[in-house]
């Protein structure tokens, strides 16, 4: 909601979220692609912390996990990798 707030309204509440390069709602669509994916989102120029866990980002990357936690549990890390599949 904060990256939503001070923006007009359009006629199209769809329009608002147009992601032409360029176009009026770009810099919107970026914003909220970032913060789904990095956990981070900008209000009033200051980074905000949203998730860290719940990042897209850890989804993306499947052989990685968000520091301070285990991956796949306790020992994992003495199990040879998943092999990845092009």
């Amino acid at each position: 909601a904060a990256l939503l707030a001070g923006r007009p309204r359009a006629a199209d509440p769809g329009a608002d979220l147009e992601a032409e390069p360029g176009g009026p709602g770009a810099d919107l669509t970026a914003e909220l692609v970032a913060a789904w994916y990095d956990g981070i989102a900008d209000t009033a120029g200051t980074s905000r912390l949203v998730t860290y866990r719940g990042a897209l980002l850890w989804r993306a990357l499947p052989f990685d996990h968000p520091g301070g936690e285990c991956g796949r549990g306790f020992g994992s890390w003495a199990e040879a990798p998943a092999e990845r599949t092009p």
